[in-house]
């Protein structure tokens, strides 16, 4: 680099220092989360980088204009972007710059809902920054797949990234920004265990570096959120909405940028829940609505589900019968896409498990509908999906190492009650049961009858009782 600098020329230089200034430009902007500005300065040094000759700062300029592409919900222009320059990056032996691309290309991929994509290339990335000692990315990288396996419901797992990150941080220089990083998404990760003490300590503490030193609106709109949401779950609404009330105004304060756009809809979103917990659901399908109008024609797809899921828990409150019926259609179509996506077996299964009252709702409607085939054709749904995905259409052995798992090749869909019937033999009957919040199903089927029984048990108590066989069950 320093040889192509002396010999670039008077022309040739002039030209790159002014490509660093559109570079720091950039910098700037983004931090002040003004990322359509900033994407503008990127582009422009990239030209003036390219026209100068310097190959590798353009590259560079690449990954900077990937990263506002994202921002400003461009996804798919970014990852086209990202996968060209890692090509180019791994052809070169750029391996610093080849860790950086993936590590962004893995965060763009979680974005629209591609999680074992996006695993996958973290760990790439994870392995190249810590053959290069590149500490810093190292606990990026570890706290974008904590953040990962919490939102696929598997927060304990998720902590043993999260003492790693917390581990490394002990002995790296000081950021303050990645120093951010640790303490919010450790912060998701004890809210998803209700270990909502833990939680508000690490959230608030990533907050006063927001506000002390980092100054920056995308960063302490989420720490506003995150700690709203977290005081919720103490029980402490009147400060929750409040909290989230503050960032609704920080993601207000950012204008017209896109970026901003989003932050305004996940603060609305945050704001519905806290309602709807409240028990006003009328201003909480408000707010729904408002940040549903938002996320409406965004590549960014994770908050929409959350989104569809809480108008539903409204509509049924309100015995919308029209409403819950095409709400409930549009929450289990998103589910199931999202499922789809998940390759890794635990995975899968995690995330269903995590999500599994989708369709706890979903059969008590159609039950309480009437409709007890549907009931039971949810039920079908809710039951042994990764065991039926393995036997139609096989799997593939996992990546291996540290961490190995079985790759389910596709996913499958249950018969529905019609086929189940036309299938067993005269003499045989199925006998199976659904363990709602507050009652018991059972099914009993065969090939001449299809009935249902329902009990009045609180899911708590049929626990309890379970709890208190296996204890003095025989060891």
């Amino acid at each position: 680099m320093a040889a192509y600098y002396t010999a670039a020329g008077r022309g040739g230089r002039a030209r790159l220092a002014k490509a660093h200034a559109e570079m720091s430009e950039g910098y700037q902007l983004c931090l002040s989360a003004q990322y359509a500005e900033a994407l503008e300065r990127f582009n422009q040094a990239e030209t003036l980088f390219a026209s100068a000759g310097d190959v590798y700062e353009s590259h560079l300029s690449d990954y900077w204009i990937a990263y506002c592409l994202s921002q400003v919900d461009r996804l798919k222009e970014s990852v086209t972007l990202l996968e060209s320059l890692a090509e180019f990056s791994r052809q070169r032996g750029y391996r610093w710059l080849l860790s950086q691309a993936l590590c962004w290309l893995a965060n763009c991929q979680d974005l629209l809902g591609d999680h074992s994509r996006s695993i996958a290339l973290d760990r790439q990335a994870l392995e190249i920054a810590g053959s290069i000692g590149d500490t810093y990315n190292e606990q990026k990288i570890l706290t974008q797949i904590a953040l990962q396996y919490t939102q696929l419901g598997r927060p304990g797992h998720a902590l043993q990234y999260h003492q790693r990150t917390l581990a490394l941080a002990a002995d790296a220089p000081p950021s303050p920004r990645q120093d951010w990083r640790n303490l919010t998404y450790t912060a998701q990760t004890f809210f998803s265990l209700g270990r909502y003490e833990a939680a508000a300590a690490y959230e608030s503490e990533a907050l006063r570096l927001c506000l002390g030193e980092l100054n920056d609106p995308m960063l302490t709109h989420l720490s506003l959120t995150h700690l709203g949401m977290i005081l919720a779950g103490l029980g402490r609404y009147a400060e929750a909405e409040g909290r989230v009330e503050e960032s609704l105004c920080v993601a207000r304060s950012v204008g017209p940028d896109p970026g901003g756009k989003k932050m305004v809809a996940y603060s609305l979103l945050q704001l519905g829940n806290l309602s709807r917990q409240a028990g006003d659901c009328r201003a909480a399908l408000s707010r729904y609505d408002q940040a549903l109008a938002l996320y409406n024609g965004m590549e960014f797809d994770l908050d929409r589900y959350e989104t569809r899921k809480g108008r539903l828990l409204c509509y049924l409150k309100g015995g919308d019968d029209s409403a819950t019926r095409e709400e409930l259609a549009r929450v289990l179509d998103l589910f199931e896409g999202n499922r789809a996506l998940i390759s890794e077996e635990q995975n899968r299964n995690s995330f269903f498990d995590a999500e599994q009252d989708v369709y706890d709702i979903a059969i008590g409607y159609a039950h309480s509908r009437g409709d007890y085939e549907l009931a039971y054709a949810y039920s079908e749904r809710a039951r042994a999906r990764s065991l039926l995905d393995l036997l139609r259409h096989g799997a593939t052995g996992g990546a291996g190492g540290a961490e190995p798992d079985v790759n389910l090749a596709a996913a499958a869909a249950p018969l529905d009650p019609g086929a189940v019937r036309g299938r067993l033999p005269h003499s045989l009957q199925v006998v199976q049961y659904a363990l709602l919040k507050d009652r018991l199903l059972i099914w009993v089927v065969s090939d001449t009858k299809f009935t249902v029984v329902e009990r009045a048990i609180p899911a708590s108590e049929v626990s309890a009782k379970s709890a208190d066989e296996r204890s003095h069950a025989p060891s």
